[in-house]
């Protein structure tokens, strides 16, 4: 080739390049050079977009979680009921009647108490080991002045022929009509603001729920499964159903713990000077009102058979509030029954000397037909105990709203559906293990 050839050669390859060049220079080439820019804002509005769409949506998402994991717990909990231990099949099996049941029922809870209370001694503190228990084991009414009232007791003899060690004494005027009034106005008032929140309602058997239900006459069926996890009580929606059908047909118990009010040590003071119940011994006081309908079912304050002496050996009660009609309190086997009178206390031990409990103490409560019956109550236990008279801590189950209260029924036979404005163990399924830690 001819070196003007190879000129022209270059020449071309030159005018390429400048063609090239010129190229770069146009809106077409500008617009390919922009392009990963643009690439790149729509990769971050994208993102932009996805974080503001995960933060709208993770309460669906989060739920949607928690309903997969509520299916799957309750997928396990069947097939883990398909064996249902021992526990279950106690709930299952209607409560037997009659004194030789309550008798089994309590060796078993006894037993099981003494093995953990040896086994778990070491772990107490200080000064609940240290603790001297004292024993009560006798009730000596006597006539006392309160505030210039002379209070002479009266003692209710048998009616009926019997060896029973029990005694029942009455008090006209024990409390006074403004002492009264008092309580039941405190109690009235704290019903009222407690009971803003419905009620859980808790039992002690499967078979006591199911026998309210037939009484509401619901054809429905229910399982150990309605009970919340680690609980013998129900939801909240399904007790707020139970409310209605049974059209809340309980008592209303508030409860107050010695040094909580001045009135605590006044009554206490008085209930010892007149009855040698010592205030050591005492429990919880309690003020339970029975509207009109409510009564309280045949029944002793202590266990038949018991093994445990912490046990309740008296029980004193005073009439808040006159009943127009019915409302009086009832001792079938000894043929002895108190009419309510605003006031008026009625005392009596539920064990003989050596802390067993009396058959012949069984009492009851006849149902109100006309007006609203209060009683203010304290239990006095034979062997005390260091946890006694002191407020408990609450459990932890089941779920519930700060202040909720709680209605328990339990022993159909026996029993009756109760609101309390405190929760305790009884409902846990455990207890047997768990109430002994409450010493």
């Amino acid at each position: 080739m001819t070196k003007a050839g190879k000129a022209v050669k270059r020449k071309g390859k030159g005018e390429k390049g400048q063609d090239i060049a010129q190229q770069n220079g146009s809106p077409e080439a500008k617009s390919k050079l922009e392009s990963p820019r643009s690439h790149r804002r729509y990769l971050i509005l994208t993102l932009i977009l996805l974080v503001v769409l995960c933060f709208l949506l993770y309460p669906s998402i989060s739920s949607l979680i928690n309903s997969m994991q509520e299916v799957r717990h309750a997928s396990e909990k069947r097939e883990n009921e398909k064996e249902p231990d021992k526990d279950l099949k106690l709930k299952e099996t209607p409560p037997e009647s009659g004194p030789d049941a309550h008798e089994k029922k309590t060796e078993k809870l006894d037993t099981g108490k003494l093995n953990l209370k040896q086994k778990s001694t070491k772990e107490l503190p200080e000064e609940v080991r240290n603790f001297k228990p004292t024993v009560l084991d006798k009730l000596v009414a006597k006539k006392i002045f309160a505030d210039g009232r002379r209070l002479p007791p009266i003692e209710l003899l048998h009616q009926k022929p019997n060896n029973s060690s029990v005694r029942v004494y009455l008090f006209d005027d024990f409390l006074s009509e403004a002492e009264c009034d008092g309580l039941r106005t405190v109690h009235d008032r704290h019903v009222e603001e407690t009971s803003k929140l419905n009620p859980v309602i808790c039992f002690d058997s499967i078979s006591t729920l199911r026998r309210h239900i037939k009484d509401a006459k619901k054809k429905i069926k229910v399982t150990p499964r309605d009970f919340t996890q680690g609980t013998t009580c129900l939801n909240t929606s399904f007790s707020h159903e139970f409310k209605d059908w049974i059209r809340a047909n309980w008592s209303y118990s508030t409860a107050f713990y010695p040094g909580e009010s001045r009135f605590s040590k006044v009554f206490a003071a008085r209930v010892e000077q007149a009855t040698a119940l010592k205030s050591e011994n005492g429990g919880k006081f309690q003020i339970t009102s029975y509207p009109r309908g409510i009564g309280y079912k045949t029944h002793t304050d202590c266990v038949l058979n018991g093994q445990d002496k912490r046990d309740r050996f008296a029980t004193i009660l005073v009439y808040l509030q006159d009943v127009a009609k019915g409302g009086e309190t009832k001792f079938p086997e000894l043929g002895i029954w108190v009419k309510p009178k605003k006031g008026r206390a009625l005392v009596w031990n539920n064990m003989n000397a050596n802390g067993e409990c009396e058959p012949l103490s069984v009492h009851n409560a006849a149902v109100v037909e006309e007006g609203h019956k209060y009683i203010i109550q304290r239990w006095f236990y034979y062997k005390s105990f260091y946890s006694l008279g002191r407020r408990p801590p609450e459990p932890h189950l089941p779920l519930r709203q700060p202040g909720q209260p709680r209605v328990s029924c339990d022993e159909y036979e026996n029993g009756s559906c109760r609101w309390y404005d405190e929760w305790n163990y009884e409902h846990i399924i455990d207890y047997e293990q768990t109430k002994h830690t409450l010493i």
